[in-house]
């Protein structure tokens, strides 16, 4: 038999009869049919004990991949796998030069640990899996209503995966297999909803929207809604902030909310709204005289994906900002030194009511926010996200007329469900322009003005590659309102401060080796050679080594 023995030399070199110095050696190769991989180091900030914590890192693969999705493996210490998805893939001339991956990690407060991103295999096939990144060994907090309007509505949950579990405040906890749903009542502004694995979830009735995910708390927002006076629910999950508002750069309100405190602040913002936040993230649900109501997501300089309905608004949330505008008929537009608080209206594209609008991307050297609004009935807003949220999979919570889709990497095709497993419709994301730099989009139900309810709650759409996607709501009370949905990313954990990452230089797989098939042991007791065999291991034993 052989045995492998791997060190490595203290020193590169050594002199005549100098001391060689074995240590351990650098952490053993996972697997090497993947040929790459890079060290990722996470450090916790000293806030709490982190388990099953997503951490979200950015890998430059340097082309060594042809699929980012199909190849990347995580390992952690001990060479154990551990779930993850990827999402922001970049492409060059046939292979993956970067893309980021979301993966699960278990660190004890103001804790280092060191886990390992694997790639380089062609023949790989995939083991992303967002379903398992996002679930949890116990319920957790992750929805807040936030909303003004909470009261008399309910909570509407719908899971994504079997064997769930939710939870509204301190109420019944209701079990759920997947495509199930059920509805929570006596919601507050404060309410939170804990999971165990993915859901979609939604508060009823007109003006409202999805449920906040804790990653959507912020410091930093732009509200770029420019009709009627504006109603801003804000929340603290976190700790004592001030939160500023301004109309452009004027300052209209200033409020200070504490750790778990909701306020309710209106102000008629004229132009651009510019929010922040002093000391810790808030979140923030927008309704203006009972329309456009929304959860704002944080400003980022991050491409933005949407739909042209009736319009769509981009604001600015600094100065010397540079934009640029790319719709799915093949369009673009930009605008350079825009001014912190400016707005710029449906700059290219073209629009549709129901959903039959141009898929839309927008992009900024500086942080921006942008929504949709009014897409022929119902007064509604839904926001622009960038690709980190956008999820393979989406369950509607109500009845709806159509949803529309926003594809930001290739042509995928796009398939709804009903409850047991049914194929309702299915349709291809299309675009008249060069993909990534242009989008693609698609809109299933009845995109057209007939306001007819086509699917059901429960339904779930479903694609091959993560996507953007809103619906129409036709439940009674929601007038025809759009609404944007949850998929599994949202349902990730966050806190603040999130925990730091560092990642070491790209390793190579190929080691040098040699082969030493017998060795003799010598005990050396004095600068002379040595002549008597170690009497603790015999003579002529196979082994082979690697250095």
């Amino acid at each position: 038999a052989k045995a492998w023995v791997r060190v490595a030399t203290l020193n590169d070199s050594y002199g005549s009869n100098e001391d060689v110095n074995l240590t351990k050696p650098g952490k053993i190769w996972w697997n090497t049919s993947w040929q790459y991989r890079q060290k990722v180091n996470i450090t916790e900030p000293g806030v709490s004990d982190r388990v099953n914590w997503p951490v979200d890192v950015n890998i430059d693969t340097s082309s060594h991949a042809d699929n980012c999705t199909k190849e990347f493996r995580v390992t952690d210490e001990n060479n154990t796998l551990i779930p993850y998805t990827v999402h922001n893939e970049s492409y060059s001339a046939g292979k993956c030069i970067s893309a980021n991956v979301v993966f699960l990690v278990n660190i004890s407060q103001s804790q280092t640990k060191s886990y390992w991103v694997y790639y380089g295999n062609s023949s790989a096939t995939t083991t992303s899996d967002e379903i398992a990144t996002f679930s949890y060994s116990t319920t957790t907090p992750i929805y807040y209503v936030v909303s003004e309007f909470a009261t008399g509505n309910s909570v509407v949950v719908g899971s994504l995966a079997d064997n769930n579990q939710v939870q509204l405040d301190n109420q019944t906890a209701v079990s759920l297999d997947k495509q199930e749903t059920t509805s929570f009542s006596s919601a507050t502004g404060t309410s939170v909803l804990k999971v165990l694995k993915p859901v979609s979830a939604q508060l009823s009735g007109n003006v409202n929207d999805m449920l906040a995910p804790i990653s959507f708390a912020g410091m930093k927002f732009v509200s770029p809604s420019t009709r009627n006076a504006d109603n801003f629910s804000i929340y603290s999950p976190f700790g004592t902030t001030t939160v500023t508002i301004y109309d452009g750069t004027t300052l209209e309100a200033t409020v200070t909310l504490g750790p778990g405190e909701w306020k309710l602040v209106s102000n008629d913002i004229g132009t651009g709204g510019v929010i922040e936040s002093s000391d810790w993230p808030v979140l923030i649900f927008h309704q203006a005289e009972n329309r456009d109501g929304y959860i704002l997501y944080p400003v980022t300089d991050d491409d933005l994906y949407g739909v042209y309905s009736q319009s769509y608004y981009i604001g600015v949330g600094e100065d010397s900002t540079d934009l640029a505008e790319y719709s799915s008929s093949g369009t673009n537009a930009s605008q350079n030194g825009q001014l912190r608080g400016s707005v710029i209206t449906s700059p290219t594209g073209t629009n549709g009511q129901d959903g039959s609008g141009n898929g839309i991307r927008v992009t900024a050297t500086k942080p921006i926010g942008v929504i949709q609004q009014a897409d022929s009935d119902g007064s509604e807003s839904t926001a622009f996200w960038p690709t980190k949220e956008f999820g393979t999979q989406y369950l509607i919570t109500s009845d709806a007329q159509y949803a529309a889709m926003v594809c930001p990497f290739n042509t995928s095709t796009i398939t709804i469900y009903n409850t047991t497993g049914g194929t309702v419709t299915s349709g291809t994301c299309s675009t008249s322009g060069t993909m990534p730099t242009y989008p693609a989009k698609t809109c299933l139900g009845d995109c057209s003005s007939t306001d007819t309810s086509q699917f059901g709650s429960g339904y779930l759409i479903s694609a091959s590659e993560p996507f953007y996607a809103y619906y129409e709501d036709r439940d009674n009370a929601a007038d025809g309102d759009e609404t944007n949905l949850i998929g599994p990313v949202q349902n990730r954990k966050y806190s603040y401060p999130e925990p730091s990452l560092t990642l070491g230089a790209e390793e190579l797989a190929t080691e040098p080796q040699f082969i030493q098939n017998y060795y003799r042991w010598y005990e050396n007791t004095d600068s002379l050679t040595p002549t008597t065999a170690w009497g603790g291991a015999a003579e002529n034993s196979p082994i082979a080594a690697a250095n």
